[in-house]
């Protein structure tokens, strides 16, 4: 099954670079947000299910 790939708007683009830029840590409180968007959208396409082995994935 292909997944298409998240689309960045500017803003999470930017933030981006300002993370590289800066070297932050994923887990920065900063990308909290980026974070969640990247989950919630990777879940969602694909459809709740593991990528390798397409088991259900429970999430809260």
């Amino acid at each position: 099954m292909a997944v298409k790939a998240i689309v960045f708007s500017d803003a999470q683009a930017g933030l981006i670079k300002t993370a590289f830029d800066e070297a932050l840590e994923w887990g920065s409180e900063e990308l909290t947000g980026l974070r969640g968007e990247i989950k919630r959208f990777y879940l969602t396409e694909q459809a709740r299910r593991c990528c390798y082995c397409r088991k259900q994935i429970q999430t809260n």
